[in-house]
């Protein structure tokens, strides 16, 4: 028979909360980060971590101004909050799946959770690096700013590639509400990962900060349809064989 999240996955409704919330804190502190930013902030051409330089900076994109973060340390908090809460969400979301499921206790599960908790590890650990080592010009000169790059490619590949192994392995999160929730994790996987990978080429065309948004807004996507699909409807785990209630 068909398994209830509310009462039978405690852990589940954990990660579906966790990601859900996520996505709002996000937004909020950096609409709160970019009206405080001087002289004017521009999503076009401005990186998300201009928003968490703690210090006056000449920013090149805008004819060599001084630009200034002043909500920098809120913006910075929010990196490291939500590299937190994707980890815990991941966690409590793969683990309640095997404790809850004796169906997903199978041997390539086991493989396919592994594989996901590690790219939710880098993705912790990526996302953490960006909100503790910041990538102004002082960061430039000494070197750290490769520490802060390096960072935002493990948070930006991590969360994508876990979301495109949603989409194309088998996935025990099945309900009636979205028939179609491995389709739109592959499809917001695939177009994070491009535009990660294009954001380098962006920025010699001034508009790197479009890229590098697409590219994390894509994982935060991501969580909040999780969210959505756990906490809307009865969980349903599929066997192999024509996915059959348990």
């Amino acid at each position: 028979m068909a398994v209830l999240v509310w009462q039978k996955l405690p852990l589940l409704t954990v990660a579906a909360t966790l990601h859900i919330y996520s996505i709002f804190l996000w937004f909020l502190l950096e609409l709160i980060a970019i009206g405080n930013f001087s002289p004017n902030y521009n999503c076009f051409h401005n990186a998300i971590s201009d928003l968490g330089i703690p210090y006056d900076f000449e920013d090149s994109k805008h004819a060599h101004r001084l630009s200034r973060s002043h909500k920098a340390t809120l913006m910075n908090m929010n990196f490291r909050l939500i590299a937190v809460s994707y980890a815990i969400a991941q966690l409590a979301l793969l683990y309640g799946l095997t404790q809850e499921m004796p169906i997903v206790r199978t041997k390539s599960w086991r493989h396919v959770r592994e594989m996901r908790l590690f790219l939710s590890l880098l993705f912790m650990l990526g996302l953490g690096a960006v909100g503790t080592i910041h990538a102004g010009p002082r960061e430039d000169a000494n070197g750290e700013k490769l520490i802060h790059l390096t960072g935002a490619a493990l948070a930006i590949f991590g969360g994508n590639i876990n979301s495109v192994l949603c989409g194309t392995l088998s996935d025990p999160i099945k309900t009636t509400r979205s028939k179609h929730y491995q389709q739109i994790s592959f499809a917001l996987g695939s177009l994070g990962l491009f535009a990660g990978a294009c954001t380098k080429i962006a920025s010699s065309y001034g508009f790197s900060g479009v890229t590098e948004r697409t590219s994390v807004y894509c994982i935060l996507a991501w969580g909040f349809v999780t969210g959505v699909v756990i906490l809307g409807k009865p969980i349903k785990a599929e066997d192999g064989n024509g996915g059959k209630d348990i």
